[in-house]
């Protein structure tokens, strides 16, 4: 009798565990997704109606924190058209048929980013798009029945693998929500309890925004949770937590723009587009501030005015921007700002009709960019001016990061001719690929991991009307050092000198990609071409010169290697490149020389390495139609002659690397306090699905074995029992300290 009690417990235990994993499994998931659904009054309900003004709401609804992909009447009225007939198909994006009410099964329909714009409410966006052009009735009522549906799962959900709960996904929503009530709360068909169940959703989603678990502190998401926070608090000015709410997102912003934009005004996103896009959330932000009579700090107010600043180097006359990073190819996109009055009040936000007077240079040596404009001063400068991108910025855990440290963009005459992969959609084939060297012209060695640790800096800088320069260089530890020095002489001349040294003798590769509109002419010697574009006057005469052994190869749409492929609209289009290899250590010099008329092209002849000493101690020759230009580096000094007279000098500047140091080490530091403040959570549903499915396969196994042991060796079933138990704590330690934590 005793022996069979004793082994009761374990005979429990041996079953119990598994449950028990598997409820430490998903119960951490369930408490990250729970929030609590807070009642709402009457008399909320009905201070909500009156309160704020509609001309707030219409204010502030006037931006989003998702760009618009349908600008137009015509295309939202077709879009809205098309749901009602059970279809959503919007510009760039493939047709997808959905139900014609809100039905779950549509969250998970097309690609990642498709479910995104779902789950972000974009189908009664563009229902209350079309009720707001025609006052048809039909759209409106279709948009709150699906808000309504929708907000009615969205209470009742457990578990949602997709993008109900994302982060960007909510904070966007709140402004369908908003611009929901604001049409509702008046309508001849307002009831409490449709009411109530969107009120509880706005509540819902604020109460999501503020859990520190779900806050992505370290991009661009958690600002757009903030502003989402903001935006509530302005357009549901009654709600009993509205002030937690407000000074919540006050206080994570703070801690934000620590590290989210430094002293120089750039957004630390590795990316024109996001710094398009995280100054428009700055002036998001200042503009709400203002609306809950709230000051705007000091600090705040002088990076928005130099993100400004630096936007307006970045922006080209055409309105696109340089394709570094996540950046897409668009043009003439409507950016909203504001400005502050004498008394740092934020103005409503507004799309200026100009970005004021660019500079010749724009060096931002923290941030790591350097933007050169020339031909400013020609008449129809817009057509004949040109500007040069330099990038080498690096913040580790900062968003939207390419391994592209060095990379060169050149547009000039109206057209982009050299440049980087550009915004590769999320979710498509070959984006490790494309977010890797390989979709950049940085020097690199061939498979170089993208995550190596590495270091990027500037070495020296200068410019003057007529002649700028710089120098930057990347190291790894191992040991390999690549550096390019980039000149630019006139206003239609540039030099692109690179070096690399490597002890272990690897070879460096990396490609010069042209624009997809961009056609190719050999020249008239080896290494020498002429790129003309279809939508410009101006072509671009090319020519390369390397040291021994280097390789330059003509490559166009490749794949292996990842070259001449430039992603645009969603699309990816296949353009003319230059592969450049480089075995061991050695130099290759690329000349550029811009003509603005077609007709007459680039009198450009094959350059000449007069000396080489180092990268600091260099003579190169270029053969000109007008006479031989040599360009001579000495130490700090680089010299422009034509023959033995120099038409140029310039004395080059090493920035001060203590201050650039401290200041990067302020950024680090501080994303590092917020880091060990929001931890976050990791969801890992394929991995918790693949070891939930393990552990019940185990637990068929383990009855399978106690049932063989009970029948032909049951002397040791009290010892199986024990093994077993001490196998299940295994796994369950192995799964909480181990496997969910890597």
């Amino acid at each position: 009798m005793n022996a069979k009690m004793s082994k009761v417990p374990v005979y429990i235990f041996s079953r119990v565990f598994p449950i028990l994993i598997i409820l430490s499994i998903w119960v951490p998931v369930l408490l990250y997704f729970y929030v609590k659904t807070d009642s709402i009054d009457d008399g909320t309900l009905e201070q909500l109606r009156s309160a704020p003004s509609d001309d707030v709401i219409d204010e502030i609804s006037k931006t989003s924190l998702i760009h618009e992909l349908a600008p137009s009447s015509w295309q939202k009225l077709e879009i809205a058209e098309r749901i009602l007939e059970g279809e959503f198909r919007i510009p760039r994006y493939p047709e997808i048929e959905i139900s014609r009410s809100f039905d779950p099964q549509d969250l998970h329909k097309g690609g990642p980013t498709f479910q995104l714009l779902t789950a972000s409410l974009l189908i009664p966006k563009y229902l209350l798009d079309a009720y707001e052009i025609t006052g048809d009735e039909k759209y409106f009522l279709a948009a709150r029945d699906y808000i309504v549906a929708w907000a009615q799962y969205e209470r009742e959900a457990w578990l949602e693998p997709g993008y109900l709960w994302n982060d960007h996904a909510i904070a966007q929503r709140v402004y369908i929500l908003g611009r929901l009530w604001r049409w509702y709360r008046h309508h001849d068909q307002y009831s409490h309890d449709d009411a109530r169940l969107i009120v509880q959703a706005v509540v819902r989603s604020a109460n999501m925004l503020s859990k520190s678990d779900h806050f992505t502190f370290s991009t661009n998401h958690g600002v757009m949770q903030n502003i989402a926070l903001l935006h509530i608090a302005v357009a549901f000015p009654e709600l009993p937590m509205r002030k937690q709410y407000t000074q919540l997102a006050i206080d994570r912003l703070q801690e934000q723009f620590g590290f989210f934009i430094n002293q120089e005004g750039v957004v630390l996103e590795h990316s024109a587009g996001y710094h398009e896009f995280g100054l428009e959330l700055m002036g998001m932000v200042l503009r709400y501030m203002t609306l809950l009579d709230l000051p705007i700090p000091d600090d705040w107010a002088d990076k928005y005015k130099k993100a400004k600043i630096f936007y307006a180097q970045l922006r080209r006359p055409d309105g696109t921007l340089p394709m570094f990073g996540n950046t897409e190819n668009s043009a003439g996109k409507a950016v909203h700002v504001t400005e502050l009055d004498n008394q740092g009040r934020a103005s409503k936000l507004f799309v200026p009709e100009s970005w004021g007077d660019k500079q010749p240079e724009f060096l931002a040596p923290v941030a790591g960019y350097a933007v050169w404009w020339s031909g400013l001063e020609k008449d129809g400068w817009e057509e004949k001016s040109n500007q040069t991108v330099i990038a080498w910025s690096n913040f580790e855990g900062h968003g939207h990061k390419h391994a592209d440290e060095l990379s060169v963009l050149l547009w000039g005459g109206g057209q982009t001719w050299w440049t980087n992969v550009g915004y590769w959609s999320y979710g498509a084939k070959y984006l490790d690929k494309a977010w890797s060297w390989d979709g950049s012209n940085a020097p690199h060695i061939e498979g170089e991991n993208p995550k190596i640790q590495r270091k990027a800096e500037l070495l020296f800088y200068g410019s003057k009307k007529g002649l700028s320069v710089v120098d930057v260089q990347r190291s790894n530890a191992d040991g390999y050092v690549a550096r390019r020095q980039v000149v630019h002489i006139g206003d239609d001349l540039w030099l692109v000198l690179d070096n690399v040294e490597d002890a272990l003798r690897r070879t460096t590769q990396y490609a010069w990609t042209t624009f997809p509109n961009v056609s190719v002419q050999e020249g008239g010697f080896d290494g020498g071409y002429t790129l003309r574009s279809s939508m410009s006057h101006a072509s671009l005469g090319v020519a390369f010169l390397g040291s021994n052994e280097s390789v330059i190869e003509q490559l166009r749409g490749s794949l292996e290697p990842f070259v001449g492929l430039v992603a645009m609209e969603r699309e990816v289009y296949e353009s003319e490149a230059f592969n450049v290899r480089i075995p061991g250590s050695g130099w290759v010099a690329t000349v550029w020389k811009m003509s603005l008329y077609g007709g007459n092209p680039p009198q450009l002849m094959k350059p000449i390495m007069d000396e080489w000493k180092g990268p600091e101690d260099w003579q190169l020759s270029i053969p000109l139609a007008s006479g031989d230009l040599k360009i001579v580096r000495g130490q700090a000094l680089v010299d422009v002659r034509d023959g033995e007279t120099s038409i140029a000098s310039l004395s080059l500047v090493r920035p001060d690397k203590g201050k650039i140091a401290e200041r990067m080490l302020a950024i680090k530091s501080n994303f590092q306090a917020a880091a060990a403040e929001y931890k976050g959570f990791h969801l890992l549903y394929p991995y918790r699905l693949k070891v939930t499915y393990l552990i019940f396969a185990l637990f068929v196994l383990q009855e399978l074995l106690f049932f063989g042991v009970r029948r032909f060796y049951r002397r040791s079933e009290n010892t199986l029992y024990l093994l077993s138990s001490g196998a299940w704590i295994a796994v369950a330690f192995w799964l909480q300290f181990f496997y969910f934590t890597n």
